[in-house]
C-alpha cells in the first residue's frame, strides 16, 4: 500500500522535473532567436562587403580605363 508521503514526494518531483524541463526548453529557444540573428547578420555583412569590394573594383576599374 502507498502512503501519502509517497504520493506527494513523487508529484514533486514530477514538477519539479516539468519546472526543469519548461526552463530548458525556454533557454534552447533563446539560443536558437540569437544563432538565428547571428546567422542574419552575418549574411548582411558578406553582402556589405561583396558591395563594398565591387564598388572599389569599378572605381579601380574607371580609374585604369581613364
Amino acid at each position: 500500500m502507498t502512503d501519502i508521503t509517497d504520493l506527494q514526494s513523487n508529484r514533486h518531483t514530477v514538477r519539479s522535473f516539468d519546472e526543469d524541463l519548461s526552463l530548458l526548453t525556454a533557454k534552447v529557444m533563446e539560443m536558437g532567436a540569437v544563432a538565428e540573428k547571428q546567422v542574419a547578420q552575418s549574411i548582411e555583412d558578406q553582402q556589405n562587403r561583396a558591395s563594398a569590394l565591387a564598388s572599389i573594383a569599378e572605381t579601380q576599374a574607371m580609374l585604369v580605363a581613364t
